[in-house]
């Protein structure tokens, strides 16, 4: 028997009152521990009656608090790692298509060409417009996180968009030690840092329609 939607809301204030603050972490927990209780409770409306401190429902929880609490704490460190692996990897998937490739290679061999004639305008200009869109790519990202809730998927974003930002912004002190002037490593670096942002957020868009399902966000 399918618990009732009022069941599986019991579920997840038990769980908020935890401190179990990330809801697609806490999302997963509740799935779990419902299709737990279909698969071993025979009469699930006397599971959930209210009987005080007698409710069977209650003492389960009670029982399992140590466990989730542990299981849910395992998630939050493990899900960072997990879930920036999965952002590269798509990355990666996009990256390799053709019809990308292609995108690619005609926009860096103007961007190189640019470089010889106007190196200035590669160095100065273009960095300064890197960090532009990276920053709009940052801020329409956070504003849709903004509005779901307390995500822990958001922290890979943000990792990713502020190391590219900091190393957009922090690339000529590291290129001095290198080669001083306007180097093509500059260059190179500025457009490795645009398409690592410009890729993460075309991952994020198809995230986006996966997480608008998940918490059913039209």
């Amino acid at each position: 028997m399918k618990l009732k939607k009022e069941y599986i809301q019991r579920i997840d204030r038990f769980l908020q009152r935890l401190g179990m603050e990330y809801d697609d972490l806490r999302l997963e927990m509740v799935d779990h521990i419902a299709t737990e209780i279909e698969q071993t409770q025979t009469d699930i409306d006397a599971f959930f009656k209210k009987d005080g401190f007698n409710t069977p429902f209650l003492k389960y929880m009670i029982f399992k608090k140590e466990s989730l609490e542990n299981q849910y704490q395992k998630q939050v460190r493990k899900r960072f790692i997990t879930d920036t692996f999965s952002i590269f990897k798509q990355i990666f998937q996009e990256i390799i298509q053709l019809k990308i490739w292609f995108g690619i290679l005609v926009f860096y061999v103007i961007y190189y060409q640019l470089f010889y004639l106007k190196p200035k305008v590669i160095i100065i200009g273009f960095r300064l417009l890197f960090l532009l869109i990276t920053g709009i790519l940052f801020y329409k990202t956070w504003i849709f996180f903004k509005k779901i809730g307390k995500i822990k998927l958001w922290h890979s974003y943000y990792i990713i968009y502020i190391v590219t930002s900091y190393f957009l912004w922090m690339v000529p002190k590291f290129a001095h030690l290198i080669k001083s002037g306007y180097s093509l490593f500059y260059a190179n670096s500025y457009f490795i840092c645009f398409i690592i942002a410009f890729f993460t957020y075309r991952v994020f868009l198809k995230d986006k329609e996966k997480i608008k399902k998940q918490f059913l966000i039209s």
